[in-house]
């Protein structure tokens, strides 16, 4: 994780950049795991917050925001249910329109959030991301890596004037060749 520039009142945005195979494979509500090899636990995420805050009260946990899943207001009231368990605040799955993700940001104004992008460089890719994951993508989205470079400065720039975090997952590209020069 980095620090940007300080945003006014002394605290900086923080930018961060994480994918590995554990989030990759990572159970989330609402699926399926991949993996049945393994035991499954038809656990919440909101049972599982409450669970691990018992264990140890002072533990900082983040919760996933996912507004594709299964739609915004649903998603908004879980995050209300996760908050009064004991989550500190979000990731989000990847965003790929800053306007849509500006509305959610003003819908959560407390909530401490680390918005998630993703480089999406194929329409391939781009189809799993709107079939799998319920994903949309603003009209003039380009599966380019430029149109992700300029996408990813859009929302740093956004980030850095708003006091927001953003968690980059950089997919199927090197972080250098998505990010380099872009991160101040």
């Amino acid at each position: 994780m980095s620090d940007g520039l300080p945003a006014e009142g002394g605290r900086r945005t923080r930018f961060a950049a994480t994918w590995d195979r554990s989030v990759r494979s990572a159970h989330r509500s609402g699926y399926a795991p991949q993996d049945l090899k393994r035991p499954v636990h038809p656990t919440s995420s909101v049972e599982f917050i409450r669970a691990l805050k018992e264990v140890d009260p002072d533990l900082r946990l983040h919760a996933v925001f996912d507004p594709y899943r299964r739609g915004l207001r649903s998603e908004l009231d879980d995050v209300k249910e996760k908050n009064n368990v004991g989550a500190t605040g979000l990731f989000t799955q990847p965003f790929f329109d800053l306007e849509f993700m500006k509305v959610c940001a003003d819908l959560l104004p407390d909530v401490e959030v680390f918005w998630g992008l993703s480089a999406v460089l194929t329409d391939g890719s781009r189809r799993y991301w709107e079939v799998k994951n319920r994903a949309f993508f603003p009209s003039r989205f380009e599966s380019s890596l430029e149109w992700n470079r300029a996408f990813a400065a859009e929302c740093i720039e956004w980030a850095t004037a708003s006091d927001m975090n953003l968690v980059f997952m950089p997919i199927r590209v090197g972080l250098e060749k998505y990010l380099g020069g872009l991160i101040p």
